[in-house]
């Protein structure tokens, strides 16, 4: 018996610290999601899935499509046909021209009361058409320089 309660709360406490060490894994959303691979250019764009926002922290994205993106990080529901969100203005707030490599999104997605994240993504440059490539996480983790 006193080896069947031995075994028992070895097994508990082994449990208690699997649990333990995997609820860091949950405190944020930052697993990378593939950016949709359509089409895009300067006025079709592509949107991503809506994922979970858990903190303040940046939105990451991984440009590999070799062009220059415009890409909108909404918060909150995605419409059934978001349009095109381009500018030829600077970027501010949740707006950024993100240039192929890897860069956080300054948005106030979090802080505004939303709890998901999508994208809206065209090209930055008229003229400039080809296919969305790379990856994105609506929460960031890393040193990676501002797109905006």
């Amino acid at each position: 018996m006193k080896k069947l309660q031995k075994l028992s709360l070895s097994l508990a406490l082994s449990l208690i610290l699997a649990v333990s060490l995997a609820l860091p894994a949950f405190a944020s959303n930052h697993s990378d999601t593939n950016l949709p691979t359509s089409f895009i250019s300067y006025t079709t764009n592509a949107t991503t899935g809506v994922r979970a926002k858990q903190n303040t922290t940046s939105v990451y994205m991984n440009n590999t499509s070799g062009m220059t993106l415009w890409v909108y990080a909404n918060g909150g529901s995605k419409p059934s046909n978001p349009s095109v969100t381009y500018s030829t203005g600077t970027t501010r707030g949740n707006y950024a021209k993100v240039l192929p490599g890897k860069y956080r999104i300054v948005t106030w997605i979090y802080e505004n009361g939303y709890r998901s994240a999508w994208l809206n993504i065209s090209t930055a440059t008229s003229g400039v058409s080809g296919n969305c490539k790379g990856q994105w996480s609506p929460d960031s983790v890393g040193s990676y320089p501002p797109a905006n």
